[in-house]
């Protein structure tokens, strides 16, 4: 469970970048317990005076 969790989120924080940028803010929530894992990430997409990135562009 440990590995699968790591690989979401290092998936999530690689799509981030790629299409919302570098200069995006990112917020990231974990939370496990015996059953379960809750990985929430949000991010706020590319500033406002910066275009979005090539992998983003029709």
């Amino acid at each position: 469970m440990q590995l699968a969790a790591f690989r979401i989120v290092q998936e999530a924080l690689t799509n981030a970048l790629k299409h919302a940028g570098p200069r995006t803010t990112l917020d990231l929530s974990l939370a496990a317990d015996s059953c379960q894992v809750h990985i929430v990430v949000h991010d706020s997409g590319p500033p406002d005076d910066e275009p979005a990135p090539a992998a983003n562009r029709p």
